[in-house]
């Protein structure tokens, strides 16, 4: 199974940089290429689509991206790739509880994770034009991430005696239980503004667990400024 993830993350990859390849050969413009700054609030999910209270936390991006188009016209083809810094931000409650009461919320276990990670994605996507000053852009494809640092936290009650409850906290590297790299495939939906200014939503999906038991996989709101 670890294989065919590896293979289809090597093909998606290579059949993107063939079609630069071949676009490159039919002339495009290098003047055309388009540099931009980014920045994004996140939400991890960690795989499982809910970003509740239990769960998701706020997090962010910030990064550069390069724009290549595969054509010259007003709507056209194009390559994307970003190199940007990432935190992710979980947070989970309940799985640990006092049974003698269990409803309490101090008499549950607390765990939350943040982790930064150095995150490039390669997309190819479609920009159509609706007049001079409005595009709007799909573009979807893998990515690629390591994680730098990050920390752990983690606090469980305890029973001191029948009328006392104690409560033990502890904190460490998280790259010392979790996987520095990992892949996956994202989206994204957005539109330009008067040739420079970008808003839009994105998705990422874990193909590989960073984690024993949870994907990376989160919702991004983006905006950017292209020069």
């Amino acid at each position: 199974m670890i294989i065919m993830k590896k293979n289809l993350f090597l093909c998606t990859v290579l059949c993107v940089l063939y079609s630069l390849n071949t676009f490159a050969q039919n002339g495009i413009d290098k003047k055309s290429v388009r540099w931009g700054i980014i920045a994004g609030l996140n939400g991890c999910d960690a795989g499982d689509m809910n970003l509740s209270d239990d769960r998701g936390r706020l997090g962010g991006e910030l990064g550069v991206k390069v724009e290549l188009p595969l054509s010259l016209k007003a709507s056209h083809w194009y390559l994307e790739t970003e190199a940007k810094l990432r935190l992710l931000r979980w947070h989970e409650t309940g799985l640990y509880s006092i049974a003698s009461d269990p409803n309490n919320e101090k008499n549950h276990s607390n765990f939350t994770r943040d982790t930064y990670y150095l995150n490039i994605p390669i997309h190819i996507g479609r920009k159509g034009s609706f007049g001079k000053n409005l595009s709007l852009f799909f573009d979807a494809g893998p990515y690629i991430a390591y994680g730098l640092f990050g920390k752990s936290h983690y606090g469980q009650p305890y029973q001191i005696s029948e009328n006392k409850i104690g409560y033990g906290t502890y904190s460490y590297n998280t790259f010392d239980r979790s996987r520095r790299f990992e892949w996956g495939v994202g989206v994204k939906l957005g539109a330009e503004l008067y040739k420079h200014y970008q808003v839009g939503v994105s998705y990422d999906y874990g193909v590989t667990r960073a984690h024993d038991s949870d994907r990376n996989a989160n919702f991004t709101f983006v905006v950017g400024y292209m020069f």
